[in-house]
Order: structure tokens, then C-alpha cells, then sequence
């Protein structure tokens, strides 16, 4: 990395490398439950910090480390369901009735823009699917986490920080999404 930017240090990347040692297993049996749990975890966390980290540093540039303590779970699976709802092109008028202005302008942002793109209603689902699913290994005593269903998260990590890393992020619907993000922080 350049001299003067950031590194981060929740690089999602890492993340990822850290779910997929824990889904590989060693020796003749499967991995213990809790290792499938910590990699469905790690695989949302992953997805998460790609997503901020492509929304800060859209926002702030080469400041954007700082920027991310802005973002919020919250924030990312808000705008998500924006995206989804209003998102596509072929999403219907939402009116223009008062309780609908700004549902209305989302919508309209994303019709100027020529709808969200599939690749981009593909990660919005696996931002809202890997969070509940996260939620389920960090939180259900009861649901198992098989290793075949953390193997399956991490494929949808991947990518989701594909997404992030390529220049999709400079296109107007990605652009929209970021937006939506930032004023829900």
C-alpha cells in the first residue's frame, strides 16, 4: 500500500481467510459447530466491512479509515432494503401521496439512473442474508450451523467484496447506495 493511506485493520480479505481456515477441516472428522458459527460470523463481518469501506472511502477518499465509524449495521441493512424495494427498474411508482415523498425520490434516483443493476440487487440480499444468518450462529443456542451452510455464506462474502473491489462501486446505482447509507448513519 502507498505511503500516507491506510491500511485497514479489519480488511475484509482477512476476514474471509480467517472463515475459510475455519470451514477446512483437519484430520478425519468435520469441524466442531463452533468453527462453523465463528466462519458464518466472520463471513458477514467480511461482507460488512467491504461494503463500508467502499462507502467511506467514496465519501472521504484517502480519509476514509476514520470515516467508516460513521457507518452502522443499521445504516447498511436500511439502505439495502431501499435498494431492493426501489431499486430496480421495473420497481413500481411508489406515488406521490405525502406519506410517499421519499420513497418517491429513491425511487426516482434509481429511474434517472436506469434501475439498480442485478449484480447490485444480488449484494444487497447477501448483505441482509449474511447478517441474519450471522445473527443465527451468534446468537441461536438451538439452530445448527452446518458447515456446509458456512461454506455457503463465504461463497456469498466473496462476492460481496468482489463487488466492492471492482469499479462497479463508481457507477450511479452503487453511488445511490452509498448515499442512502451515509444519510441513514
Amino acid at each position: 500500500m502507498a505511503k500516507g493511506k491506510p491500511t485497514d485493520p479489519l480488511d475484509p480479505l482477512f476476514l474471509i481467510e480467517h472463515a475459510e481456515r475455519l470451514t477446512t477441516s483437519e484430520g478425519g472428522g468435520r469441524p466442531p459447530t463452533i468453527d462453523s458459527r465463528r466462519a458464518a460470523s466472520a463471513a458477514y463481518y467480511s461482507a460488512y466491512h467491504a461494503a463500508t469501506r467502499g462507502i467511506a472511502q467514496s465519501l472521504f477518499g484517502d480519509s476514509w479509515l476514520p470515516g467508516v465509524r460513521w457507518l452502522s449495521h443499521r445504516s447498511v441493512i436500511d439502505a439495502t432494503g431501499l435498494v431492493s424495494r426501489l431499486g430496480p427498474a421495473s420497481a413500481p411508482d411508489p406515488g406521490s401521496a405525502p406519506d410517499q415523498v421519499r420513497a418517491r425520490a429513491v425511487w426516482s434516483i434509481f429511474q434517472d439512473a436506469g434501475g439498480a443493476g442485478d449484480d447490485l440487487l444480488d449484494v444487497m440480499e447477501a448483505l441482509r442474508s449474511l447478517k441474519v444468518e450471522r445473527e443465527i450462529a451468534d446468537y441461536d443456542r438451538v439452530q445448527p450451523v452446518s458447515r456446509a451452510a458456512a461454506q455457503n455464506l463465504l461463497a456469498q462474502a466473496k462476492a460481496v467484496l468482489k463487488f466492492f473491489e471492482s469499479s462497479r462501486v463508481d457507477d450511479p446505482d452503487t453511488r445511490a447506495f452509498f448515499a442512502l447509507v451515509a444519510l441513514k448513519a
